[in-house]
């Protein structure tokens, strides 16, 4: 039994090791970014026991020359390795970004770029980073996904605050479709808002403004994506989509959908 328990002991350690082991290496092999000094710009990269300097490009410096406030690291992409963040001197209520990263096999720092436009107020939500910034009086998130070296966005949320959010989902042919969705400080929890219809028949029509209804009707039960909701002569309208992939089918009294309050 002594013999027996001993060798468990052994092999146990064996593996606790090797996890170790692989575990320490592993964070070795990953390049590690530091900012040595802001002004001057100072940065360093850390890699299989060698450091040395890197140096955005001279472009990017120019685009940035007394604009940044701060300089600090960050790993956005989730792969292990910090992106550079220059904090850009106040813009208001939108704290904005220019981020670097750093490319390996020529030991440079490149631009990470989003492709519905600046990164503001951002924050990591669910695998997603959200850029939330104020466009007038109204506020706006973009959530982006990583891929391909880049951030591409996947969608935009617009009137947060406001009751109820407009939401733009884009697709990967750079089209997109818009909806309402419920108003929630989490991206995730933000719901398109989908309503029976009540009435035994509900006309449909091509506008709020329209004379007339088209020959089109829903019935009760059937369901609908709200839109957009109008008011137009003292009667609230609402703009739907019958199923969730079809275009806008057209517009419905709210009155044959129970009502279009979302407070």
């Amino acid at each position: 039994m002594m013999q027996v328990t001993t060798y468990v002991l052994r092999v146990f350690g064996v593996v606790l090791f090797c996890v170790f082991s692989c575990v320490s290496y592993g964070q070795a092999e990953s390049p590690v970014i530091s900012v040595i000094s802001r002004v001057p710009l100072l940065l360093s990269v850390s890699v299989k026991g060698e450091t040395f300097a890197v140096s955005p490009s001279q472009q990017f410096m120019r685009d940035v020359f007394e604009m940044y406030e701060d300089v600090y690291v960050e790993d956005i992409t989730g792969d292990g390795v910090a992106e550079v963040f220059f904090r850009l001197e106040g813009r208001g209520a939108n704290a904005c970004y220019k981020v670097l990263t750093y490319i390996e096999r020529n030991r440079s720092l490149d631009e990470l770029l989003f492709s519905g436009g600046d990164l503001c107020n951002y924050r990591v939500e669910s695998g997603r980073v959200v850029s939330s910034y104020k466009n007038g009086a109204v506020w706006i998130e973009d959530v982006y996904f990583f891929r391909g070296g880049r951030f591409l966005i996947e969608l935009s949320d617009s009137c947060l605050g406001c009751g109820e959010v407009t939401r733009r989902a884009h697709r990967r042919d750079g089209s997109f479709s818009t909806f309402l969705v419920s108003d929630d400080m989490s991206v995730e929890a933000r719901a398109p808002f989908v309503a029976e219809v009540k009435s035994l028949r509900a006309w449909v029509f091509s506008s709020p403004e329209a004379a007339g209804p088209t020959e089109k009707y829903l019935m009760a039960g059937d369901k609908v994506t709200f839109l957009n909701v109008e008011s137009v002569g003292g009667e609230e309208w609402v703009e739907f989509r019958f199923s969730k992939d079809s275009d806008p089918e057209g517009w419905l009294r709210c009155s044959d959908v129970g009502g279009c309050d979302f407070g």
